[in-house]
């Protein structure tokens, strides 16, 4: 894989590199040495958007936000009773509450990944490892739930959910909630919103694919649950 293919071409056309003086002013603070192939990244981008997906336990994860050398931090991961699982962890790619880290408890760091429950997994015993494991490939979404929800044709969702269940998921492992929001399917996610499905994964997949009605609606109902 070359380089560039990671980053996705806004990325490319915003971001510089960066320096290599403040990789190693990072490093040097906090006595470690990042992955080379991890370095060579940031020299092409000071973190972005990357095109790659990532597949995990049956489901294709999109990465869109990796952070900049200036975000790089060396952290500690607790478990809910506030036992420590991670003494130094780099976080390198941050959704809210899913991430992508560097473990540095270990000689060569492992990438671990934290879902959406707190659950983290190694999915790598190294960088290259974690990059190998990338993919360009856009999952196909069968026609007549595609076409459902691009269309907002809520008696054709409410179809598939009385055929499929309301917790249907493609063979990909996305739900109708989720489709929605990477297609930008306003009325369709509302529609499915009403009907109690699971908002997991939508606001991921929506800031992938740019889908910007979905991620202001998604912050509007965060934001009346907090008031």
């Amino acid at each position: 894989m070359h380089l560039e293919e990671f980053w996705s071409d806004v990325t490319l056309e915003k971001e510089n590199g960066a320096s290599i003086e403040n990789i190693k002013a990072f490093e040097d603070k906090n006595k470690i040495k990042l992955p080379e192939l991890y370095r060579k990244l940031l020299l092409v981008a000071d973190g972005g958007i990357s095109q790659l997906e990532l597949e995990l336990n049956g489901r294709r994860h999109g990465l869109p936000f990796y952070n900049s050398v200036a975000e790089l931090a060396v952290v500690s991961l607790d478990d809910s009773d506030d036992q420590v699982l991670i003494n130094r962890l780099v976080i390198i790619a941050d959704e809210g509450v899913m991430i992508h880290g560097l473990n540095f408890d270990i000689e060569v760091p492992s990438v671990i990944y934290l879902d959406d429950s707190g659950k983290y997994y190694k999915i790598s015993d190294s960088f290259e490892g974690y990059l190998n494991m990338l993919r360009m490939e856009i999952p196909e979404i069968p026609e007549e739930t595609n076409k459902a929800i691009a269309q907002n044709d809520l008696a054709e969702i409410q179809r598939l959910i009385d055929k499929n269940g309301i917790g249907w998921r493609d063979r990909y492992g996305f739900s109708f909630s989720e489709l929605a929001g990477a297609m930008g399917a306003l009325d369709s996610l509302k529609f499915l919103i009403d009907k109690g499905i699971s908002l997991n994964g939508v606001k991921e997949l929506a800031v992938q694919n740019k889908r910007l009605n979905i991620i202001e609606y998604l912050d509007e109902i965060t934001k009346n649950k907090n008031i």
